[in-house]
């Protein structure tokens, strides 16, 4: 049995020593796929309501998604900023090659007789090595080859699929921290700046119809979120022409999207799928917000993007 376990930090026990037990916790017991996050309180909570009248709510802050550098909660035995940079430093660590390396080796310890051989072909397996190689362990240089190396089980061969499997999450796990948990977003939310200016002049005349909106909201220790509200009637050639520059805002940057849907005819639903077929390999970093009396109009597939309930 292989264990996939999610952690929180910032409850009102938690102090900077907090982090240095996680990590000891995390590393003895073996567990790989450590999910971390900051506690978040959403609002309509009963936590949200206490620390809103303790005044320990962040106004603007991110709500809903506890998997960033930022979150709307002020902790009570250290400061936001140590919570943060405890929080980051505490990843970072978890998802250097040489402890991956030490994780997984903790775990095959236990595992000596795995039942799961998996299902690929020779030829699928041959190319997931292929591509692991490549694009996983060359990047990483000499040490990360000898970590990966070091946890081969030469000995009982069967375990090699899992080890193999364990690396790619623990690399894929260390490429989201690098791209999301950078401290200095000022240069990268100046170029998303610049891109709210082009989507402005493209679409002035949406905007000044009032049919749309669009704001560049910046959010404490986190790139920019870009918001585009759909306010009135647009048309298809709306549609297509803003994934264009969508594309640009999520390929160029780390910033965020939300698009609000408030306004929608029925006519221009299959265009608005469109759009989200082409964005759909961002879904990480798109939030949607469907007005609620387009809910039996409009579905959200929520296990690809990140869904916002609001009335």
């Amino acid at each position: 049995m292989g264990i996939l376990a999610g952690f929180i930090v910032g409850f009102d026990n938690d102090t900077e020593e907090t982090f240095e037990k996680q990590y000891q916790f995390i590393m003895k017991s073996g567990i790989h796929a450590a999910m971390i996050g900051l506690l978040t309180a959403a609002p309509k909570t009963p936590l949200y309501e206490r620390l809103e009248k303790e005044g320990r709510l962040i106004p603007g802050a991110n709500s809903s998604d506890n998997t960033k550098l930022s979150t709307n909660v002020i902790p009570k035995q250290m400061s936001y900023e140590e919570m943060i940079k405890g929080y980051r430093a505490l990843y970072y660590r978890l998802l250097e090659p040489r402890n991956i390396a030490e994780r997984i080796k903790n775990k095959i310890r236990y595992l000596t007789h795995p039942i799961y051989q998996g299902n690929y072909s020779l030829e699928e397996q041959l190319q997931i090595l292929r591509r692991f190689f490549l694009r996983g362990l060359l990047p990483g240089g000499v040490s990360r080859l000898f970590h990966f190396f070091r946890t081969i089980p030469f000995f009982t061969p069967q375990l090699i699929p899992l080890v193999v499997q364990d690396w790619i999450v623990g690399l894929s796990m260390r490429d989201y921290v690098e791209r999301h948990f950078v401290q200095e977003f000022e240069k990268v939310n100046q170029l998303t700046q610049n891109y709210l200016q082009l989507i402005e002049t493209a679409f002035h005349r949406y905007l000044r119809l009032g049919d749309l909106e669009v704001s560049l909201e910046h959010v404490k220790h986190a790139a920019a979120n870009l918001r585009i509200s759909v306010k009135g009637c647009v048309d298809r050639h709306f549609f297509i022409r803003i994934v264009h520059h969508l594309e640009k805002v999520l390929d160029d940057t780390t910033s965020s999207v939300t698009l609000r849907i408030e306004e929608l005819h029925e006519a221009e639903l299959k265009h608005l799928h469109k759009l989200l077929d082409r964005l759909a390999h961002h879904g990480d970093r798109i939030n949607i917000a469907v007005h609620e009396k387009l809910h039996d109009l409009v579905k959200i597939d929520s296990s690809v993007f990140n869904l916002v309930l609001e009335g």
